[in-house]
C-alpha cells in the first residue's frame, strides 16, 4: 500500500471512525482500523461489538493494499497534525507515513481481523430521508432518551412507518416525545428502536441536502450518505405502547410565547432547587406566572402573556431542565399547554408541526396542617 491523501481529509473520517473504536474492546481487532487504498480512494473500516463505521477519502494510490493500524493511536496522532500531503507506505507489518518534516511508522497487525458486520441478515426494510429532515427527527427525540442502561431499550429512538412517513418517540420515564418526518421514498419499518447516540451520530455525519439511505433488518440499521457508511445495533425488547398515555381530553389550553417562556425559564434557573429542578406554572386569564424557589437564597417570579382557552386557571410544578429542553427542540413562535390537573401529565405541542411532548408534574408536598 502506497498513497497520498490530504490531512485535513483523513482527519475528517478518522474523527468519525474512531468514534466507533472501544477503548476497551473485549476482542484484539476491534482496538484497529482498516486502511484499505484502492481505485484513487482510502477507506478507513472501524467497529465495535454493536456498531461499525466505514469512511472514504479522496487518495492518489501508487500501490493499492490493506493494513489493520490501532485505531486509537492512529487517531490522536493524525488529529495533531496541521493541513498538508501525508504519505503512507506500507513497509512489512508497518506502515509508514511522512507529512513535511514529520515522520512515524506505525507497526500493524496481519493476524487479526475484522468481523464484517456489513451484510443484512435476512429480510429489510429500506427507505431514504434527506438529512434535513433527519435533523428535526434527532433534534426533536434524542435528548429525551433516557440515559438509564437498566432499561436499555429506553435508551433509543422508536421509529415506526406511517403513512405520512416515519413516527420518532422517545422517552426516560418523565416525558415523552413523539414526532414525524417525511421519506423521500422506501417502506419505513414496522417499529424498531434505534440508540440515541448512534441516531446523533448519522445525523451529524448528514448535510442539510444529502439524500440518506436506511435500511433495517431484525437486528441492524445500516445508513449510507456521501462518504460514509455506519450501521447499530438495534436494542431489544418491546417499546412501550406509548399512544395510550395521551389524555383523551383535556380541561384547559395555554397558547404562549416560546421565546418569553424559555427566556423566563432560565432566569428561574437560578433559584430551582438543583436537585429536582422544579418551577411552578400558574395559569391564569391575567397571564402566565412562572416561580422558582429556593430555601436558602429566596424566590424569583416573572409573569408572561398567555391565551387560555377553558374555565378557571391552573397551577403545576414541572422540571425546569425539562422544560427548557424541549422548548430549545421547538422552532416555532408559540408553545400550546393542554392540561387537566396539578397531577396529571401536561401535553406541550407546536402549532402547526407534528410535535408532541407529555410530561409528567411534580407532585408538590401538601401544606402543613395549622
Amino acid at each position: 500500500m502506497k498513497l497520498v491523501c490530504r490531512i485535513r481529509e483523513l482527519q475528517q473520517v478518522l474523527g468519525a471512525v474512531g468514534a466507533v473504536v472501544p477503548r476497551r474492546p473485549w476482542q484484539p481487532a476491534l482496538a484497529y482500523v482498516r486502511l484499505e487504498a484502492q481505485g484513487g480512494a482510502l477507506t478507513v473500516t472501524g467497529a465495535d461489538v454493536d456498531r461499525w463505521m466505514v469512511g472514504s477519502l479522496p487518495a492518489d494510490v501508487d500501490v493499492p493494499g490493506q493494513s489493520l493500524l490501532p485505531g486509537q493511536v492512529l487517531c490522536s496522532l493524525i488529529s495533531l497534525l496541521p493541513d498538508g500531503d501525508l504519505e503512507m507506505e506500507q513497509q512489512g507489518v508497518a506502515v509508514a507515513m511522512r507529512a513535511g518534516e514529520w515522520t512515524a511508522r506505525i507497526n500493524g497487525e496481519p493476524e487479526l481481523e475484522l468481523p464484517d458486520l456489513t451484510q443484512p441478515s435476512g429480510d429489510c426494510n429500506r427507505w431514504e430521508m434527506l438529512g434535513a429532515y433527519l435533523h428535526v427527527l434527532v433534534q426533536r427525540t434524542a435528548y429525551a432518551a433516557s440515559s438509564d442502561q437498566t432499561r436499555p431499550v429506553l435508551t433509543g429512538v422508536h421509529l415506526t412507518g406511517t403513512d405520512a412517513g416515519v413516527e420518532a418517540a422517545a422517552t426516560n420515564g418523565h416525558m415523552l416525545v413523539v414526532t414525524q418526518a417525511q421519506i423521500r421514498e422506501g417502506i419505513p419499518p414496522a417499529g424498531v428502536t434505534v440508540p440515541a447516540d448512534s441516531l446523533r451520530q448519522i445525523a451529524r455525519l448528514a448535510k442539510a441536502e444529502d439524500v440518506v439511505g436506511l435500511e433495517t433488518d431484525q437486528a441492524w440499521l445500516r445508513a449510507t450518505l456521501p462518504g460514509y457508511s455506519l450501521g447499530v445495533r438495534l436494542l431489544g425488547g418491546p417499546y412501550p405502547s406509548y399512544r395510550r398515555l395521551f389524555p383523551e381530553s383535556f380541561a384547559l389550553e395555554a397558547r404562549v410565547p416560546r421565546a418569553a417562556l424559555r427566556a423566563a425559564l432560565q432566569r428561574a434557573q437560578v433559584l430551582s432547587n438543583e436537585d429536582h429542578r422544579r418551577v411552578v406554572l400558574d395559569f391564569t386569564a391575567s397571564g402566565l406566572t412562572v416561580t422558582a424557589r429556593e430555601a436558602e437564597y429566596g424566590e424569583v417570579r416573572e409573569r408572561i402573556p398567555c391565551e387560555l382557552d377553558g374555565q378557571g386557571s391552573l397551577q403545576v410544578c414541572l422540571n425546569q431542565r425539562y422544560l427548557v429542553s424541549i422548548l430549545g427542540a421547538m422552532t416555532g413562535d408559540t408553545v400550546l399547554f393542554r392540561l387537566n390537573r396539578p397531577d396529571s401529565p401536561v401535553l406541550l405541542e407546536e402549532p402547526g408541526n407534528p410535535y408532541q411532548v407529555l410530561l409528567m408534574p411534580i407532585l408538590l408536598p401538601a401544606p402543613a396542617a395549622p
